[in-house]
């Protein structure tokens, strides 16, 4: 999920920094960087952005072609 690789990248955290702020595994971090976070059901991708203290903005809608479009952007405080 690239709202959580763009937090971690912007705060500087290691893959396990994330894994200790959010009871997961190491690999578990890793995958979701690497784009491999299907397996993660969405309840558990929002307990994770909350557990590394991101805020997030959640549009659903639908495209042209009647296809489900979800985006997923961080709220930054100023």
């Amino acid at each position: 999920m690239q709202v959580i690789n763009d937090a971690m990248n912007r705060r500087q955290l290691s893959q396990g920094d994330a894994a200790r702020m959010t009871g997961l595994d190491q690999a578990d971090i890793s995958r979701i960087q690497h784009g491999r976070g299907s397996r993660y059901s969405t309840d558990r991708l929002l307990n994770i952005l909350a557990r590394l203290g991101i805020d997030v903005q959640i549009s659903q809608r639908h495209g042209e072609d009647g296809e489900l479009l979800i985006e997923v952007r961080e709220l930054l405080h100023a």
